[in-house]
Order: structure tokens, then C-alpha cells, then sequence
């Protein structure tokens, strides 16, 4: 049987804020149901769309094995239900892995953390994320 003791189902209304900027990694979420936006807030208070997350994806992986705080925000694009797995929890779990393993996964974080700020750094946006956003913004309206 699964131990469950460090995690929970979660709901998240459209418009709800799953995860702050700078804010502590303290869960994991695995996206069960809806969409997520996962985006940087500029200096004049603009979203700068990062990426979309959907069924099946999960989001606050970075923070965990980064060892940092969050890289961005997340927010509900729709009814949003997720598996919230606590930092603890994980951190047990990889306390049991290979120290090459953990080594290998922190390296990878790292350099998708400076891929990432590079990218944003240079301007490099998807032009297709907004519309993207906006239509699944559009069709979940339509379908209350």
C-alpha cells in the first residue's frame, strides 16, 4: 500500500496562483486534471509566458531539485486538480537513490535553469504560447 502521509489532492479554480516566484519549493504538484500557465512577472508587472502544463505533466520539480526557490509562477487556466507530493516526502525518496543519480539530476537542473535565463535574457518567447493561452482560456468559458 502507498504511503499517502505526505501527499494530498489539491483544486485550483481558474485565476488561483499555485506557485509564487521566489517562493520556497516546499511540494510537488502532478497535474491530474486542467491546465496551468506558468509565467515570469516583468518589472512593469506584464506576464511573460513561460509554458503551458497540462494532464499527465507536473510542476515545482525545479525548486525541489534545485534547491531553490521557485523560477516563476504557476496559475490555474482552469478547474485545475493535482497530486501535492511534500518536499519531505520526496526528499526521503532520494535519500535511498544512487549519490551519482542525485548528482546526475541536480546537473540537469542546473542546466535548464541557464537555458532557460538565457532564453529569456535574449527575448526567445514562443509567439504561439499567448494565443494558446488565450484559446484554452476562451474554450473553458465556453464549456461553464
Amino acid at each position: 500500500m502507498a504511503d499517502t502521509s505526505h501527499s494530498k489532492t489539491v483544486y485550483f479554480k481558474p485565476g488561483d496562483i499555485i506557485i509564487r516566484d521566489k517562493s520556497p519549493g516546499l511540494s510537488l504538484f502532478i497535474v491530474n486534471k486542467g491546465q496551468i500557465h506558468v509565467f515570469k512577472e516583468t518589472s512593469d508587472g506584464q506576464k511573460l509566458s513561460l509554458g503551458i502544463v497540462n494532464s499527465g505533466e507536473y510542476l515545482g520539480e525545479i525548486a525541489l531539485f534545485g534547491d531553490r526557490p521557485h523560477q516563476a509562477s504557476a496559475e490555474a487556466l482552469t478547474e485545475v486538480e493535482c497530486i501535492e507530493i511534500s518536499a519531505k516526502a520526496i526528499k526521503d525518496q532520494i535519500k535511498g537513490a544512487p549519490k551519482w543519480l542525485v548528482a546526475l539530476t541536480q546537473g540537469l537542473v542546473e542546466r535548464l535553469l541557464k537555458s532557460n535565463e538565457l532564453l529569456r535574457k535574449h527575448g526567445i518567447v514562443d509567439k504561439s504560447l499567448y494565443e494558446r493561452i488565450q484559446n484554452i482560456k476562451a474554450n473553458y468559458k465556453e464549456s461553464e
